[in-house]
């Protein structure tokens, strides 16, 4: 299922990459509310369709994967943030719902087929040959086999190499402690129900998002949680952060924390239409790469 913002057919998106960390525009970073030029523009619509999963390795490394009006999909790669490239992928390759780096390679889940994967940092892409059809989203366990979140679960999160929360449909969030080798329903409340999750792995929190609309905070290795957090808008769609600095998309827009929501919320005012956040990893620290849509 798309987020919402999809649906209402916002269908060409800006990239957009927000430079707030290791001294990368600080200064900016610290302000109440963001605005330009802290969010520098790296690129336009790159496909006539629906941007679906982004994955960026560092500020200038990163891949776009695009559902084209055929259903299929296209993968967009750059390797200096400027300017980007069609990869070369399996002809008729379906809609890509996720894009994850496992020990130095990068890994796709796609609708209806078997993961794909490449070696090149996303210039080429080719079946892995594991049969893991029809996934939602991958992760290795801690033993390095490649594992994969099937329906109804939607996304998978760790806060250290065992313990992992996975967001699924129809009240099916689940818990792991042996690193997502085996899985146990997940005790949040009555509705578990939610699209997004996200672990930090420094000071090992989750935060989740609900079927009441909410995010909640667990900061026990997801045994409980915190009451819905307020102050990060109107139902979030997507979670995603680095260490503390999480960012949640609302409909209301997008909205950032420094410290796992636990204090408060700052509403990025840059970017509108409640653009999902789809990746902030190390070693980009603050840094973060949105599709959204700049007032």
């Amino acid at each position: 299922t798309n987020p919402r913002w999809l649906r209402k057919g916002l269908i060409i998106a800006a990239i957009l990459l927000f430079e707030a960390g290791c001294g990368i525009c600080s200064v900016q970073a610290q302000q109440e509310i963001l605005n330009y030029p802290t969010w520098v523009r790296i690129g336009g619509a790159l496909a006539s369709g629906n941007p679906i999963a982004i994955y960026f390795s560092d500020t200038l490394h990163g891949v776009v994967a695009y559902q084209v009006p055929n259903d299929d999909s296209e993968i967009y790669y750059t390797l200096n943030a400027k300017r980007w490239f069609l990869s070369n992928v399996p002809a008729g390759l379906a809609k890509v719902r996720a894009i994850r780096p496992i020990a130095g390679k990068l890994y796709a889940t796609v609708a209806g087929q078997d993961l794909i994967v490449s070696t090149d940092q996303g210039v080429t892409w080719q079946y892995s040959g594991l049969g893991l059809t029809d996934a939602y989203d991958v992760y290795a366990d801690p033993s390095g086999t490649i594992r994969t979140l099937m329906n109804p679960m939607r996304q998978f999160a760790r806060v250290d190499q065992m313990h992992c929360v996975a967001a699924g449909l129809s009240d099916e969030g689940r818990i792991s402690s042996d690193g997502g080798v085996t899985w146990n329903t997940l005790s949040i409340g009555g509705d578990t129900v939610g699209y997004s999750v996200y672990g930090d792995t420094c000071r090992h929190v989750f935060l989740y998002h609900n079927n009441e609309g909410s995010v909640l905070r667990s900061s026990d290795y997801g045994v409980t949680w915190q009451n819905p957090l307020i102050g990060c808008g109107d139902y979030p769609e997507i979670i995603e952060g680095s260490d503390e600095v999480v960012y949640v998309s609302t409909t209301e827009g997008l909205y950032r924390t420094i410290d796992d929501g636990f204090t408060s919320w700052t509403y990025i005012a840059s970017v509108s239409y409640g653009p999902p956040v789809y990746c902030v990893f190390c070693p980009m620290a603050n840094d973060v790469v949105t599709l959204g849509f700049p007032d």
